[in-house]
């Protein structure tokens, strides 16, 4: 059976030379891929705006026989989401159980591979050119990611600051949050990171920020996210991987794009900041330096 994945990339590059009724039907389930999985056909159909002999015909259109069949990847992939990671797990050590490692460093080369080429694919340069040049000009950034995502928020923090030291890394420390965001306001962003499943204190930090009318960029794995929900710029990222833990190779390659974005659109003093930093580091003796080992 087809996977989701490969069926989303084949939505994406069918979509520009559909009909029109078909395209806005295949634009709609795009965006709301929970939507086929848990809803009727015509519910569908009525969301799209669209009559219901519309959505048999993109099914078609994509190669399938049935709307049914079309449906059962949607089903297929929500039921593999709503797995724990020790459910995961189990699935991981059965399906590569006697096969030796192989197999599985192939299957993580594919899905490695694939996520990369996926976010590249998909992502407007244009777009994250305005994400960047909106986080150049705000007063503060505010940077939170929870969880799993907290390497990766702290990771763009220690990036970004060199360049722009008003660059905040939201921390949960001893339990508190507020002391960090106090002063989030409307001249303020907030670069929020959380894929599944998502981290209670990001999404509540995103809730408050949207009060606050801070801008919200919102890095998440899908559009039906709680966090894509309030974001003013949704950055999706894909996350599949063979491990029983999703994969944030996608993440990393998103961000490390979006700090040169950052950096190329900025000005002299971006350039002074970081040879201040880099200075800085190396009075201080932060560099291993071979000579002074010795």
């Amino acid at each position: 059976m087809q996977s989701f994945k490969d069926l989303v990339d084949q939505l994406t590059r069918s979509h520009p030379s559909l009909s029109p009724q078909v395209r806005k039907a295949a634009a709609y389930v795009l965006e709301n891929p929970g939507d086929v999985a848990t809803l009727s056909m015509r519910k569908v159909a009525a969301a799209a705006e669209v009559p219901p002999p519309t959505m048999p015909r993109l099914s078609q259109a994509l190669g399938f026989d049935t709307y049914d069949s079309f449906r059962e990847v949607y089903r297929r992939h929500l039921k593999e989401q709503s797995l724990g990671y020790s459910e995961q797990a189990s699935l991981l050590q059965e399906g590569h159980h006697g096969d030796g490692l192989a197999p599985l460093w192939a299957a993580f080369r594919q899905a490695s591979l694939a996520n990369v080429e996926h976010l590249f694919a998909s992502m407007d340069p244009g777009m994250v050119g305005e994400i960047a040049e909106r986080l150049i000009a705000a007063r503060t950034v505010y940077i939170a990611g929870m969880q799993a995502s907290h390497p990766f928020a702290s990771y763009l923090h220690y990036v970004g600051s060199m360049a722009h030291p008003d660059w905040v890394l939201v921390r949960n420390l001893n339990g508190v949050l507020a002391d960090e965001v106090v002063d989030l306001g409307p001249e303020d962003a907030l670069v929020a990171i959380s894929t599944r499943f998502y981290a209670r204190d990001t999404i509540g930090l995103a809730r408050m920020a949207r009060q606050r009318g801070a801008t919200i960029i919102g890095i998440t794995d899908r559009r039906t996210s709680p966090l894509a929900a309030m974001a003013d710029h949704v950055l999706i990222v894909p996350i599949q991987s063979p491990q029983f833990f999703d994969s944030y190779v996608s993440v990393t390659a998103l961000l490390e794009t979006l700090v040169g974005f950052v950096v190329a659109k900025g000005d002299q003093d971006v350039l002074a900041n970081i040879e201040r930093v880099e200075r800085c580091r190396r009075e201080l003796g932060e560099y291993w330096n071979d000579s002074a080992a010795e």
